[in-house]
């Protein structure tokens, strides 16, 4: 009986397998079909190739993000999944990920690495922050989980590469690190620091499910030898006795 079973999984990943190498990925991917989750956070545009390897170019929140390239991962079949190799390679970007999609529909990412500049992702930076920042943002995501357009798990690091913050004159901030983990409860919560390599000094965290619901509690303060830093931390929020500014962003449900 149970071989039985396994020989009907396997067959039937078979004829799934041969589907996949003959249907074109436009038709895939077309919203109107329904066979992958239709989100305003995603989309895909100049689709070529075929499910078992093709390419697009990739937007995240109306952002272009570059030419993305998948392979099929056959095995991933057998679960009643559809399992890719993602690869995004463009000028100042270099990322990598194994994603699965179930019949939930929930995007699930896998070894999520590489790097992006931080311009890629401005549409999910806090506003007060994205205007004024540049730097690079390296990935170091062990599992990320994606439902429709919130996030709902993850479990790993960002780390933000000389940061420099724009302006008449460039002024460096140095490097940042966010820590992140998904609680029992559902809830994403992360650590943020500074890695002491620059005049910024950073501390704070992050609780929600962005981008629709979170707050980010933030400290900053510029180091001793940086006093150039202060006129931009007093346009931010008020200075407390040390010197160090307070910010809040937070979307409720």
């Amino acid at each position: 009986m149970i071989r039985g079973r396994w020989l009907m999984a396997l067959g039937l990943a078979v004829y799934l397998l041969a589907l996949a190498a003959l249907t074109p990925a436009r038709l895939a991917f077309d919203p109107g079909l329904g066979v992958f989750p239709e989100t305003p956070a995603w989309g895909l545009s100049g689709v070529r190739g075929t499910l078992i390897n093709g390419r697009a170019r990739l937007q995240i929140q109306g952002q272009d993000l570059g030419p993305v390239r998948w392979r099929l991962r056959p095995g991933a079949l057998l679960g009643a999944r559809l399992g890719f190799d993602l690869a995004l390679e463009d000028q100042g970007a270099s990322v990598r990920a194994a994603a699965r999609l179930g019949l939930d529909q929930e995007l699930e990412f896998r070894r999520l690495e590489g790097y992006l500049p931080l311009s890629a992702i401005r549409s999910w930076t806090p506003a007060g922050l994205a205007a004024v920042l540049d730097g690079r943002l390296r990935l170091d995501i062990q599992r990320m989980t994606v439902a429709g357009s919130s996030l709902i798990q993850a479990e790993g690091r960002l780390i933000l590469d000389k940061a420099v913050l724009r302006g008449a004159s460039a002024l460096p901030l140095g490097g940042f690190e966010l820590r992140l983990e998904t609680r029992p409860d559902g809830v994403i919560r992360g650590r943020l620091a500074d890695t002491g390599e620059g005049p910024l000094r950073v501390s704070g965290e992050l609780a929600g499910n962005p981008p629709h619901r979170y707050r980010i509690d933030l400290t900053l303060v510029a180091a001793p030898q940086a006093p150039q830093l202060a006129p931009w931390l007093s346009a931010l929020g008020e200075p407390a006795a040390d010197g160090s500014v307070r910010l809040l962003f937070q979307r409720p449900d």
